[in-house]
């Protein structure tokens, strides 16, 4: 028996999860587009209606994957000849993708009822439920993909999401910088999970990960070692590994109910998922799971250090963030895989918590002290059992971010930005070039822009 439910609506409830969030995203932005903005109610009870659905139909699925205690596989039976085989949806729920399907659909639940309270009569209260939809989507194709090609849709429409909720004040200089940063290590990330992805489809001919675990034992050393490595960046990008971590404390720029969705509970918890997924094929290469712990290790370490210098409280909660993901990736190094899972679920569930209770604890703070008279006390920076010269200058190394900011606008940032200046100056000449010689007010207003964005950006 492979399952409790009759097979049809076993398919009907994991298809109608991600269908239904993508159908409800059209037809709400759609509405909004072409006939008028929709009110805050009305917007707000529509998602909280469909997140509790999907919640709902996420606990039957795992429900029924606990007592059956095997995998459910959905073949979409979709072909786009114009892939060549690179894009073959189907869907597939085990116990991990259920629990996980389940925690994020409550979360998305929970923060979708905070956010209609918090962002009320915000200008951009429509603008961040659409997203909000959105991202939903991603989330749950990415957690039931059964293969890394339908994987990869979810996982950009996340960081699609995520960098523009960063920068959802955008009247504000610093949030969309922030957003920019941000989008910017996604895309150098997720250009090394794209290739990877391509090239364990011209080896395997197929992208699904029980295949190419398979696969993966017959590939040479130095190609498994390459899509090891190409995988590993990719998922640093998502869980904010070092040395590219700064940007996760820096999209706290964002609204709160985003920063405690993607930043503490959901989105960077998706680069462990990945690495759970693919975690056959990086064994399969000597030492990559070794690098993939030293990484998480550094990780934790420093975002721990760095955590201690921070004044405010959601960077700190951001830096604590990190250092949680770095823990997790170690658990997976070392082929802990159920109590990474678990590590997820309880530090999901924690941090969304601390971060939607953060804008009252200052006051709470303020108010304990007004009562008490008592002021905090002044204690060593780092509180490590390390001589005192040696603390302060850790503590200098960690209120600098130990330079990787530094490191990384000069291996990342700096050549994204000077190689799209390039580009963007040669379409230029070629825009001149075809107009004549003298190029239309237009193309002086795009150059004033594009000079615009990138001193914003650098």
């Amino acid at each position: 028996m492979a399952s409790l439910l009759p097979d049809l609506l076993l398919n009907a409830l994991l298809l109608a999860i991600p269908g239904g969030l993508i159908l409800g995203f059209l037809v709400l932005a759609g509405w909004s587009f072409l006939i008028g903005s929709l009110s805050e109610r009305t917007l707000a009870r529509h998602t909280q209606l469909a997140f509790v659905a999907s919640a709902l139909a996420s606990i039957t699925l795992l429900v029924d994957r606990l007592i059956i205690g095997q995998p459910w596989l959905l073949d979409l039976n979709v072909v786009f000849p114009a892939m060549h085989g690179l894009l073959v949806p189907s869907l597939r729920v085990d116990v991990p993708a259920a629990l996980l399907l389940t925690l994020f659909t409550t979360l998305l639940g929970l923060v979708g009822r905070f956010s209609a309270t918090y962002l009320h009569r915000e200008p951009g209260f429509e603008r961040f439920f659409l997203l909000l939809w959105l991202f939903a989507a991603g989330v749950v194709i990415t957690v039931v993909s059964a293969g890394a090609d339908f994987l990869f849709i979810g996982w950009e429409l996340v960081g699609l999401t995520s960098a523009l909720l960063i920068g959802f004040f955008r009247d504000r200089e610093q949030p969309v910088r922030a957003g920019l940063r941000a989008w910017i290590i996604y895309r150098a990330c997720d250009a090394a999970l794209l290739t990877s992805l391509l090239i364990m489809h011209h080896l395997a001919g197929s992208l699904e990960w029980q295949r190419l675990g398979a696969a993966a034992t017959t590939w040479s050393t130095p190609m498994t070692w390459t899509i090891a490595a190409l995988l590993i960046v990719g998922g640093m990008g998502k869980s904010a590994q070092a040395p590219l971590t700064s940007w996760l404390p820096s999209a706290m720029e964002g609204p709160t109910p985003s920063s405690a969705l993607f930043y503490g509970a959901i989105s960077v918890h998706l680069g462990a998922w990945l690495l759970l997924k693919a975690r056959p094929i990086i064994a399969a290469a000597p030492g990559a799971l070794i690098l993939v712990g030293a990484i998480g290790a550094s990780t934790a370490l420093a975002s721990a250090l760095i955590g201690r210098t921070r004044p405010d409280i959601k960077t700190a909660l951001g830096w604590a963030t990190s250092a949680q993901l770095g823990i997790i990736w170690v658990e997976i190094a070392l082929g802990l895989e159920t109590l990474a899972l678990l590590h997820i679920v309880g530090h999901a569930l924690l941090r969304a918590f601390q971060l939607l209770r953060s804008p009252a604890i200052i006051q709470d703070v303020q108010r304990l002290h007004a009562a008490t008279g008592a002021r905090p006390s002044r204690q060593r920076p780092l509180l490590l059992p390390l001589p005192a010269s040696l603390e302060r200058r850790l503590y200098t190394l960690a209120l600098h971010r130990f330079y990787m900011d530094a490191a990384l606008q000069r291996l990342i940032v700096a050549p994204f930005l000077a190689l799209s200046s390039s580009l963007d100056a040669l379409d230029r000449r070629a825009a001149k070039l075809a107009c004549g010689d003298e190029a239309p007010e237009e193309m002086d207003a795009v150059e004033e822009t594009a000079d615009a964005q990138t001193r914003i950006a650098s």
